[in-house]
């Protein structure tokens, strides 16, 4: 007998263990009035016998079932896909775990043969370099639509800006005198809100202190300052009022869509819990890409407004221009 086969195939069969607990070892007596061995005993010594004698093919009729998952797994490592690596096995089992590394699965019921599954496809040199190509293509169209959209936004911005310019410069007497300047330069420069007033009081005051405190004005200036402020921290506060109350709903809307996903499964006879978990997980991260869509909605309107007041000076009425045909002797006299 080869011991140092014998020692091997006692410890990948996980029987090391249970030879020590016997009195005299592996030479203990077992059957009836003797030591009596349990299932899972009885399954692995089977086992052990087997691949001991070194054959080319192994029929192994289900040795997994009698004992724990913890053994199951030892003995499925280092015995079937360890010790017997390279040997031809038909390994009968119900344990779904272990099908992920065998080359073939066979599902038979009452009847013949139902469908062969390849769990596992090679992977040769050009299908990987497909997939490399793949990706490296995506990327390239990824950016080059970056490129292409960033490159015709900023056209149209110069020529909206363009022709906002030309329309503005030629426009007629009637509209500069129904537009302030400041009004004007917003459109060409960025819009600052309700802050904007108070800036330019700040610095009008500045400028003028000592004709304030000449006149003993101070507390007329503080009430305009007052003024313009609480205008800044109103149109703040109803932003942050109208941001929550977005959220809220939002909230609520994910909150009913959960409470829907729950009710219908209560509805299915059969369901599994997994399902029912990753149904709730996934309506629950809803919620982000709903608030995230929504502020961005409210974003581009906003821009929008913009947008349009730019395409309403890019239509103003032009100054009527004559031409400036003038007589060649013109004037000819010093009146009108």
């Amino acid at each position: 007998m080869d011991q140092n086969k014998y020692l091997k195939v006692i410890r990948v069969c996980a029987l090391e263990h249970d030879l020590a607990r016997f009195l005299f070892g592996d030479r203990t007596l077992v059957g009836e009035r003797r030591v009596m061995l349990s299932g899972g005993q009885k399954a692995r010594i089977n086992l052990a016998r087997a691949i001991y004698r070194d054959a080319d093919v192994y029929l192994l009729d289900d040795p997994l079932s009698t004992v724990d998952g913890q053994v199951a797994k030892q003995i499925f490592d280092e015995c079937i896909l360890g010790y017997l690596k390279g040997k031809c096995m038909v390994l009968v089992t119900h344990q779904v775990q272990f099908f992920r590394d065998v080359k073939r699965v066979y599902n038979l019921e009452q009847e013949p043969e139902n469908f062969d599954v390849k769990l596992k496809t090679e992977l040769t040199t050009n299908s990987c370099l497909y997939i490399y190509r793949a990706f490296i293509f995506l990327i390239i169209i990824t950016y080059i639509t970056m490129f292409c959209f960033i490159q015709h936004s900023k056209t149209a911005s110069k020529r909206l800006h363009n022709r906002m310019l030309t329309r503005v410069i030629h426009g007629s007497m009637t509209f500069f005198n129904f537009h302030s300047s400041g009004r004007i330069l917003i459109c060409f420069a960025q819009d600052i809100g309700t802050r904007s007033p108070i800036y330019s009081h700040l610095t009008a005051s500045f400028q003028g202190l000592t004709t304030i405190r000449a006149f003993s004005v101070q507390k007329k200036l503080e009430g305009e300052f007052d003024n313009h402020q609480n205008l800044n921290t109103s149109a703040s506060y109803m932003a942050l009022a109208l941001h929550s109350c977005l959220n809220f709903w939002a909230d609520m809307t994910c909150a009913v869509y959960t409470a829907l996903v729950i009710f219908g499964f209560l509805l299915e006879k059969e369901t599994k819990v997994g399902n029912v978990g990753m149904a709730i997980t996934q309506a629950m991260l809803l919620l982000e890409p709903i608030q995230f869509g929504m502020g961005n909605w409210i974003n581009l309107d906003n821009q929008m407004t913009s947008v349009e007041r730019i395409l309403e000076y890019s239509e103003l009425e032009q100054e009527i221009d004559d031409g400036g045909n003038f007589p060649g002797q013109w004037p000819n006299g010093g009146n009108i």
